[in-house]
This record gives C-alpha cells, structure tokens and sequence, in this order.
C-alpha cells in the first residue's frame, strides 16, 4: 500500500498472473494430446495436479470453451473438444481455397512497390491448385464461384 492510502501495484495482479498459468498449462495438456480429443475433463485432478484451487481451473476452461478445445456439458463437467470429422476438415479446406487467394491479392494490391510498378504483373490468371482464379475484383464482396473455377 502506498503511504497515502491509496492501492499500488499491489491488487489483483497475481492472481491474474495464476489464471493465465492455468489456462496456458490445461491448453498445453489438450495441444500436446496429453488429454485427448473427447476426454473428461477431471477438475479436482487438473488442481491437485496444478497444485491451484479449483477457481483458476474453472476460469481456464471457461476460456477454453470459448476457443472451442473444451466443451461444457451440462451436469457432466468438460470434455475435451473432439478432432473435425473428414467432411468438415474438407470443408474448412475448401473454404481457405476461396478465401486465401483473395486475401493474398488484396494484400497484393495494397502493397506500394514503388512508381511504374503494377499488380498483377500479368494479365493471365493465377492458378490455385485445380481453380483458376482471377485476381480482379467484382461488384460482389465475395467470389463468385462456378463448377471448377473461381471468380473474383
């Protein structure tokens, strides 16, 4: 405390300091597979094992659930998020392919590489894997996409 009274930087900061060790130690567990996918969740071993009370624990997988690697059950406690079935992986692949070559042009058009110089550098359409995609933009925010290629 400082002499006046008022609170330094003396307050709540340690146990801050405990909820983000918590949390960073429980994501690490489920990172490194030590707790695999759809595995309870145990509280009272997470803290004994942590050597915290159960109050950071909570906390962290409250954060967690946030960020999707735990699920809350109700009246059951958490699990470990389950891996992404082979569909919604292809899914979630599928729509990088949309998405990362449109950011990567739009990032392209935005960088200033100095006087006389334009982007793209040819008027051919870039390749991405099997799509053709075309890096000039349409009235649509978002690509327009036909059977095998992709406009945008």
């Amino acid at each position: 405390m400082e002499p006046d009274g008022e609170r330094g930087l003396v307050g709540p900061a340690p146990r801050q300091i405990l909820t983000d060790s918590v949390y960073d130690a429980v994501k690490a567990l489920i990172m490194d597979d030590v707790v695999t996918p759809g595995a309870k969740l145990n509280m009272d071993a997470l803290a004994r094992d942590l050597a915290v009370s159960q109050t950071p624990i909570r906390e962290a997988l409250a954060r967690l659930e946030s960020e999707r690697l735990v699920v809350k059950e109700p009246l059951r406690g958490y699990t470990s998020a389950p891996l992404l079935s082979r569909s919604a992986f292809e899914d979630l692949y599928e729509f990088r392919l949309h998405l990362e070559p449109w950011a990567a042009g739009h990032a392209a058009r935005l960088v200033d590489d100095g006087p006389g110089r334009s982007w793209p550098p040819s008027s051919q359409p870039a390749r991405c894997g099997r799509r053709r995609v075309v890096a000039t933009p349409t009235t649509s925010r978002w690509p327009a996409t036909t059977r095998g290629s992709t406009t945008w």
